[in-house]
Protein backbone atom coordinates (compact mmCIF):
# COMPACT_ATOMS: atom_id res chain seq x y z
CA UNK A 1 0.00 0.00 0.00
CA UNK A 2 1.26 3.45 -0.82
CA UNK A 3 0.20 6.86 -2.03
CA UNK A 4 -2.23 7.30 -4.91
CA UNK A 5 -1.86 10.61 -6.75
CA UNK A 6 -4.62 11.88 -9.01
CA UNK A 7 -3.68 14.79 -11.26
CA UNK A 8 -6.53 17.15 -12.05
CA UNK A 9 -5.03 17.73 -15.49
CA UNK A 10 -5.79 14.12 -16.35
CA UNK A 11 -9.36 15.13 -17.05
CA UNK A 12 -11.02 12.65 -14.68
CA UNK A 13 -10.41 9.24 -13.19
CA UNK A 14 -12.59 6.13 -12.92
CA UNK A 15 -11.89 3.32 -10.51
CA UNK A 16 -13.65 -0.04 -10.42
CA UNK A 17 -13.58 -2.29 -7.37
CA UNK A 18 -12.34 -1.56 -3.86
CA UNK A 19 -9.68 1.04 -3.14
CA UNK A 20 -8.03 0.90 0.28
CA UNK A 21 -6.27 4.10 1.34
CA UNK A 22 -4.12 4.82 4.35
CA UNK A 23 -4.45 8.54 3.78
CA UNK A 24 -6.64 10.78 1.60
CA UNK A 25 -5.36 14.32 1.39
CA UNK A 26 -5.84 17.49 -0.62
CA UNK A 27 -2.17 18.31 -1.19
CA UNK A 28 -2.91 21.91 -2.12
CA UNK A 29 -5.08 22.81 0.91
CA UNK A 30 -4.41 20.05 3.43
CA UNK A 31 -8.14 19.95 3.81
CA UNK A 32 -9.18 16.34 4.33
CA UNK A 33 -7.31 13.31 5.52
CA UNK A 34 -7.87 9.92 7.10
CA UNK A 35 -4.88 8.81 9.14
CA UNK A 36 -5.45 7.58 12.71
CA UNK A 37 -1.81 6.68 13.27
CA UNK A 38 -0.45 10.05 12.23
CA UNK A 39 -3.07 12.45 13.61
CA UNK A 40 -4.80 10.69 16.52
CA UNK A 41 -8.14 11.25 14.75
CA UNK A 42 -10.04 8.93 12.46
CA UNK A 43 -11.35 11.75 10.30
CA UNK A 44 -10.22 15.36 10.17
CA UNK A 45 -12.10 17.98 8.11
CA UNK A 46 -10.87 21.48 7.42
CA UNK A 47 -13.68 23.75 6.26
CA UNK A 48 -17.38 23.01 5.85
CA UNK A 49 -18.76 19.49 5.50
CA UNK A 50 -22.26 18.45 4.49
CA UNK A 51 -23.87 15.14 5.41
CA UNK A 52 -26.94 14.21 3.36
CA UNK A 53 -27.97 11.57 5.91
CA UNK A 54 -27.77 11.04 9.66
CA UNK A 55 -24.57 11.71 11.57
CA UNK A 56 -23.97 9.17 14.33
CA UNK A 57 -21.37 9.59 17.08
CA UNK A 58 -20.15 6.47 18.84
CA UNK A 59 -20.88 5.68 22.47
CA UNK A 60 -18.79 7.70 24.91
CA UNK A 61 -17.54 9.98 22.15
CA UNK A 62 -17.17 13.76 22.32
CA UNK A 63 -18.22 16.61 20.04
CA UNK A 64 -16.04 19.64 20.64
CA UNK A 65 -14.96 22.90 19.11
CA UNK A 66 -11.24 23.51 18.69
CA UNK A 67 -11.65 27.26 19.17
CA UNK A 68 -14.60 29.39 20.28
CA UNK A 69 -18.13 28.29 21.17
CA UNK A 70 -19.89 25.24 19.76
CA UNK A 71 -23.11 26.13 17.96
CA UNK A 72 -26.06 24.17 16.60
CA UNK A 73 -27.87 26.01 13.82
CA UNK A 74 -31.25 25.54 12.18
CA UNK A 75 -32.52 26.53 8.75
CA UNK A 76 -34.40 29.78 9.32
CA UNK A 77 -35.13 30.58 5.66
CA UNK A 78 -34.06 29.65 2.14
CA UNK A 79 -30.25 29.55 2.10
CA UNK A 80 -30.24 31.07 5.59
CA UNK A 81 -29.25 29.60 8.94
CA UNK A 82 -29.65 30.83 12.51
CA UNK A 83 -28.07 29.69 15.76
CA UNK A 84 -30.45 27.70 17.94
CA UNK A 85 -28.10 26.50 20.68
CA UNK A 86 -24.72 27.76 21.84
CA UNK A 87 -22.27 25.94 24.12
CA UNK A 88 -19.99 28.72 25.30
CA UNK A 89 -16.26 28.12 25.52
CA UNK A 90 -14.38 28.86 28.79
CA UNK A 91 -17.62 28.68 30.87
CA UNK A 92 -19.65 25.77 29.47
CA UNK A 93 -22.80 27.91 29.66
CA UNK A 94 -25.61 26.81 27.34
CA UNK A 95 -27.60 29.42 25.45
CA UNK A 96 -30.91 28.85 23.67
CA UNK A 97 -32.02 31.87 21.71
CA UNK A 98 -28.81 33.69 22.67
CA UNK A 99 -25.17 33.31 21.60
CA UNK A 100 -23.82 34.85 24.81
CA UNK A 101 -25.28 32.84 27.72
CA UNK A 102 -24.51 34.34 31.14
CA UNK A 103 -25.62 31.33 33.23
CA UNK A 104 -25.42 27.55 33.05
CA UNK A 105 -28.67 27.62 31.07
CA UNK A 106 -29.70 30.93 29.52
CA UNK A 107 -32.93 30.93 27.51
CA UNK A 108 -34.24 33.91 25.56
CA UNK A 109 -37.85 33.17 24.66
CA UNK A 110 -40.65 31.01 26.01
CA UNK A 111 -39.84 27.82 27.93
CA UNK A 112 -42.44 25.05 28.20
CA UNK A 113 -42.15 22.15 30.64
CA UNK A 114 -44.88 19.61 29.91
CA UNK A 115 -45.68 16.53 31.97
CA UNK A 116 -42.61 17.05 34.14
CA UNK A 117 -41.24 18.96 37.09
CA UNK A 118 -38.30 21.21 37.89
CA UNK A 119 -36.19 20.03 40.83
CA UNK A 120 -33.53 21.92 42.78
CA UNK A 121 -31.64 19.04 44.37
CA UNK A 122 -28.67 21.00 45.72
CA UNK A 123 -28.53 24.01 48.00
CA UNK A 124 -29.35 27.08 45.96
CA UNK A 125 -31.94 29.71 45.14
CA UNK A 126 -34.54 29.66 42.37
CA UNK A 127 -35.16 33.24 41.24
CA UNK A 128 -37.85 34.48 38.86
CA UNK A 129 -37.28 38.13 37.99
CA UNK A 130 -38.11 40.71 35.35
CA UNK A 131 -35.57 43.09 33.82
CA UNK A 132 -38.03 45.71 32.58
CA UNK A 133 -40.70 47.65 34.43
CA UNK A 134 -43.37 46.78 31.86
CA UNK A 135 -42.89 43.02 32.17
CA UNK A 136 -45.34 40.81 34.04
CA UNK A 137 -44.85 37.56 35.93
CA UNK A 138 -47.58 35.02 35.17
CA UNK A 139 -48.14 31.72 36.96
CA UNK A 140 -50.86 29.72 35.26
CA UNK A 141 -52.38 26.36 36.13
CA UNK A 142 -54.27 24.17 33.70
CA UNK A 143 -58.07 23.95 33.72
CA UNK A 144 -59.38 22.50 37.01
CA UNK A 145 -55.88 22.64 38.51
CA UNK A 146 -54.51 24.55 41.49
CA UNK A 147 -51.25 26.30 42.38
CA UNK A 148 -49.44 25.20 45.54
CA UNK A 149 -46.32 26.49 47.27
CA UNK A 150 -44.35 23.99 49.39
CA UNK A 151 -41.38 24.44 51.73
CA UNK A 152 -39.19 22.05 53.71
CA UNK A 153 -39.93 19.25 51.29
CA UNK A 154 -43.50 18.48 50.29
CA UNK A 155 -45.11 20.54 53.06
CA UNK A 156 -47.90 22.69 51.59
CA UNK A 157 -47.77 26.28 52.85
CA UNK A 158 -50.02 28.18 50.46
CA UNK A 159 -52.64 27.02 47.97
CA UNK A 160 -54.62 28.88 45.31
CA UNK A 161 -57.56 26.71 44.31
CA UNK A 162 -59.55 26.65 41.07
CA UNK A 163 -61.98 29.28 42.41
CA UNK A 164 -59.17 31.69 43.24
CA UNK A 165 -59.43 31.12 47.00
CA UNK A 166 -56.11 31.44 48.81
CA UNK A 167 -55.30 29.08 51.66
CA UNK A 168 -52.41 29.54 54.08
CA UNK A 169 -51.96 26.56 56.36
CA UNK A 170 -54.74 24.74 54.50
CA UNK A 171 -54.96 23.12 51.06
CA UNK A 172 -58.76 23.50 50.85
CA UNK A 173 -59.57 27.20 51.36
CA UNK A 174 -63.29 27.98 51.60
CA UNK A 175 -63.05 31.79 51.32
CA UNK A 176 -61.00 34.32 49.36
CA UNK A 177 -58.39 34.18 52.15
CA UNK A 178 -58.48 31.20 54.51
CA UNK A 179 -55.72 31.14 57.15
CA UNK A 180 -55.18 28.34 59.64
CA UNK A 181 -52.89 29.73 62.31
CA UNK A 182 -52.03 33.09 63.82
CA UNK A 183 -52.11 36.34 61.84
CA UNK A 184 -49.91 39.20 62.99
CA UNK A 185 -50.06 42.71 61.57
CA UNK A 186 -49.54 46.35 62.43
CA UNK A 187 -53.22 47.14 61.84
CA UNK A 188 -56.29 45.15 60.81
CA UNK A 189 -58.73 47.17 58.74
CA UNK A 190 -61.76 46.61 56.57
CA UNK A 191 -62.68 48.74 53.54
CA UNK A 192 -66.08 48.76 51.83
CA UNK A 193 -68.00 50.97 49.45
CA UNK A 194 -69.33 53.95 51.39
CA UNK A 195 -73.03 53.31 52.17
CA UNK A 196 -74.12 56.96 51.72
CA UNK A 197 -71.41 58.63 49.58
CA UNK A 198 -71.03 57.22 46.06
CA UNK A 199 -67.44 57.07 44.83
CA UNK A 200 -66.08 56.95 48.39
CA UNK A 201 -64.75 54.11 50.57
CA UNK A 202 -65.46 53.51 54.24
CA UNK A 203 -62.53 52.21 56.33
CA UNK A 204 -62.74 50.92 59.91
CA UNK A 205 -60.12 49.30 62.10
CA UNK A 206 -60.45 46.61 64.75
CA UNK A 207 -60.41 47.24 68.49
CA UNK A 208 -57.18 45.83 69.94
CA UNK A 209 -56.59 44.20 73.32
CA UNK A 210 -54.14 41.97 75.21
CA UNK A 211 -56.43 38.92 75.04
CA UNK A 212 -57.74 36.55 72.39
CA UNK A 213 -61.34 37.18 73.36
CA UNK A 214 -64.95 37.07 72.17
CA UNK A 215 -67.97 39.16 73.04
CA UNK A 216 -71.74 38.69 72.87
CA UNK A 217 -74.36 41.37 73.31
CA UNK A 218 -78.10 41.85 73.23
CA UNK A 219 -81.07 43.33 75.07
CA UNK A 220 -83.58 41.92 77.55
CA UNK A 221 -86.30 42.88 80.08
CA UNK A 222 -86.76 42.08 83.75
CA UNK A 223 -89.82 40.13 84.83
CA UNK A 224 -90.77 40.66 88.47
CA UNK A 225 -87.36 42.19 89.10
CA UNK A 226 -85.13 39.57 87.49
CA UNK A 227 -84.44 37.55 84.32
CA UNK A 228 -82.05 34.94 82.93
CA UNK A 229 -79.99 35.69 79.81
CA UNK A 230 -79.04 32.59 77.80
CA UNK A 231 -75.86 32.66 75.73
CA UNK A 232 -75.12 30.56 72.60
CA UNK A 233 -74.95 26.82 73.31
CA UNK A 234 -71.22 26.68 72.41
CA UNK A 235 -70.25 29.47 74.83
CA UNK A 236 -69.01 27.15 77.59
CA UNK A 237 -66.91 25.03 75.21
CA UNK A 238 -65.39 28.08 73.53
CA UNK A 239 -64.41 30.26 76.50
CA UNK A 240 -62.38 30.08 79.69
CA UNK A 241 -64.33 30.16 82.93
CA UNK A 242 -62.04 32.72 84.53
CA UNK A 243 -62.20 36.38 83.55
CA UNK A 244 -65.76 36.47 82.20
CA UNK A 245 -67.35 39.92 82.51
CA UNK A 246 -70.87 41.33 82.04
CA UNK A 247 -71.82 44.94 81.34
CA UNK A 248 -75.42 46.15 81.85
CA UNK A 249 -77.01 49.41 80.62
CA UNK A 250 -80.57 50.40 81.50
CA UNK A 251 -82.87 51.32 78.61
CA UNK A 252 -85.81 53.79 78.74
CA UNK A 253 -85.27 54.80 82.35
CA UNK A 254 -82.92 53.75 85.08
CA UNK A 255 -82.94 51.00 87.69
CA UNK A 256 -80.05 49.62 89.78
CA UNK A 257 -79.24 46.48 87.76
CA UNK A 258 -76.78 43.80 88.85
CA UNK A 259 -75.63 40.28 87.91
CA UNK A 260 -76.63 37.67 90.46
CA UNK A 261 -73.71 35.22 90.62
CA UNK A 262 -71.30 34.14 87.85
CA UNK A 263 -71.68 33.47 84.15
CA UNK A 264 -71.96 29.68 84.23
CA UNK A 265 -73.69 26.98 82.27
CA UNK A 266 -73.94 29.38 79.34
CA UNK A 267 -76.23 31.80 81.18
CA UNK A 268 -76.39 34.54 83.82
CA UNK A 269 -79.10 36.16 85.98
CA UNK A 270 -79.84 39.90 86.07
CA UNK A 271 -81.85 41.43 88.91
CA UNK A 272 -82.98 44.78 90.28
CA UNK A 273 -83.61 44.96 94.05
CA UNK A 274 -85.39 48.28 93.59
CA UNK A 275 -86.63 50.46 90.80
CA UNK A 276 -88.64 49.24 87.83
CA UNK A 277 -89.28 45.46 88.11
CA UNK A 278 -89.81 45.35 84.32
CA UNK A 279 -86.75 47.40 83.41
CA UNK A 280 -85.39 47.01 79.85
CA UNK A 281 -81.61 46.81 79.48
CA UNK A 282 -78.71 46.13 77.15
CA UNK A 283 -76.13 43.50 78.07
CA UNK A 284 -72.64 42.61 76.85
CA UNK A 285 -70.51 39.58 77.83
CA UNK A 286 -66.77 39.30 77.21
CA UNK A 287 -64.68 36.14 77.67
CA UNK A 288 -61.27 34.74 76.69
CA UNK A 289 -61.16 31.87 74.20
CA UNK A 290 -60.13 28.48 75.58
CA UNK A 291 -59.17 26.83 72.28
CA UNK A 292 -55.94 28.85 71.88
CA UNK A 293 -53.01 29.64 74.14
CA UNK A 294 -53.06 32.94 76.04
CA UNK A 295 -51.63 35.83 74.06
CA UNK A 296 -48.00 36.74 74.80
CA UNK A 297 -48.21 40.53 74.80
CA UNK A 298 -44.48 41.30 75.11
CA UNK A 299 -41.64 39.56 73.32
CA UNK A 300 -38.02 40.29 72.52
CA UNK A 301 -36.91 41.25 69.01
CA UNK A 302 -35.45 38.22 67.23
Amino acid sequence: MGDVTIDQSAGGTSTLGTVTLQKMQDSANSAYFLDPAATGNSLVLAGTATASGNLTVGQGSTIRSAFGPLQLQYKSALDSWATGLTLQDTTGNVGIGTTSPSNKLHVVGTVKIEGSQLDLNDAGTFIISQNTASSALLLRAATNSYIRFDTNGANARMTIDTAGNVGIGTTSPSTKLDVVGTITGTTKNFMIDHPTKPGMKLIHSTLEGPEVAVFYRGEARLAAGKTVVVLPEYFEALTRKEGRTVQLTAKNGWSPLSVNGEVTGGRFTVKADSGNPGQEFYWEVKAVRSDVDPLVVEKSVQ
